[in-house]
């Protein structure tokens, strides 16, 4: 308790720049925080597998091993599917082994920066109120939140996405 009476003492006192900082790094982590909750309580602490889960793994553990050959399911659809995310896997097969913990580590984290952005686009647009409005929806919309949970694409490619139009929009 005494935290936070000191966090948020510093938080009133400081200039509005600095408040800004502050309430971004308390947006964070109240942000990973709800993360954490739902994995907890939500998935029960397990890693859910969606559909393609398998297809994204298999393909990032051969990249990860060195093999550069393309997987059946991208040659037997006829249209090339995603290569940045089994690139991702890879990388974190490489340097954590072949676990899908900190895969969802890095995807909660990267979901968590969305509503950082999703904050800081909406301040320089529609003003403070409206901004503390997106970042609490962005913060607490489920069904972006559960997508970090999965070995799938869709944290990786909103990040990317929200990436770019903050890029933008700043």
């Amino acid at each position: 308790m005494e935290i936070g009476k000191w966090f948020w003492g510093r938080v009133r006192q400081a200039a509005p720049q600095k408040r800004q900082a502050y309430f971004v790094v308390a947006l964070f982590l109240i942000a990973l925080l709800i993360r954490y909750l739902v994995f907890l309580f939500y998935f029960d602490a397990k890693i859910p597998f969606g559909a393609d889960s398998d297809d994204y793994i298999g393909f990032g553990s051969s990249l990860a091993l060195g093999d550069l050959s393309l997987p059946e399911y991208l040659v037997r659809g006829g249209y090339a599917n995603t290569i940045l995310y089994p690139l991702f896997l890879a990388a974190h097969y490489r340097v954590f082994g072949f676990s899908q913990s900190p895969v969802i580590v890095t995807q909660v984290v990267l979901s968590s920066c969305i509503v950082v952005m999703v904050f800081l686009m909406a301040l320089e647009t529609i003003g403070k109120k409206g901004a503390y409005l997106a970042a609490l929806i962005a913060a607490a919309y489920f069904y972006e939140i559960q997508w970090a949970f999965y070995i799938l694409t869709e944290t990786l490619s909103l990040f990317l996405i929200t990436l770019t139009f903050y890029l933008f929009v700043k």
